[in-house]
């Protein structure tokens, strides 16, 4: 399987959805739609943490790329969710450069960034050396949700930020708050 990240960077055509119900089947099913990646959408569906935590578990097993759509940018939820396997992350309500790299810096191991722990569904449980789980965690996707005026101001910015992979624009949004 080609990895998500190195396909996004090469410019190749990705075809996903959204996950908004949490059911492992759904993940099941959908893993074998022909679709290149899926998304839970742990910010506007009721996914927990155990939820999501299965539904990534199932994601993996069936080699099928999973990225999840945060609530929030704080650290904690990043490390929670690509501890637990996922793929990367889509962030939401990203409005500045500086945003953009903090939550880069989040979601890579090393000073001021996430932290490590081998015994996760990310490190495939203590089976994997550190020096392969530090490299796997580069190979993590991380995309910037623009949904707010400020964000487009500095969607050059943004876009531009080392570690920062693409940016998903949130038309919903970007339209309530244009008015």
């Amino acid at each position: 399987m080609t990895d998500l990240k190195d396909r996004i960077s090469s410019g190749q055509m990705i075809a996903g959805t959204f996950v908004k119900t949490p059911a492992i089947e759904m993940v099941e099913v959908l893993s074998m739609s022909g679709l290149d990646v899926l998304c839970l959408d742990a910010e506007h569906a009721p996914f927990d943490r155990a939820r999501l935590d299965a539904c990534l578990a199932v994601a993996r097993g069936r080699e099928m790329p999973c990225l999840v759509r945060v609530p929030d940018a704080q650290p904690a939820t990043l490390l929670q969710v690509l501890d637990s396997g996922a793929d990367g992350v889509v962030v939401p309500h990203v409005d500045s450069a500086k945003k953009a790299e903090a939550i880069a810096r989040a979601c890579r191991f090393g000073h001021g960034g996430r932290g490590f722990a081998g015994s996760t569904r990310s490190a495939n449980y203590a089976t994997q050396s550190m020096a392969d789980v530090l490299e796997g965690g580069s190979a993590v996707t991380v995309i910037a949700q623009i949904e707010d005026p400020e964000g487009v101001t500095e969607a050059t910015g943004i876009a531009g930020t080392d570690g920062i992979d693409g940016i998903f624009l949130g038309p919903a949004d970007l339209s309530v708050a244009y008015g």
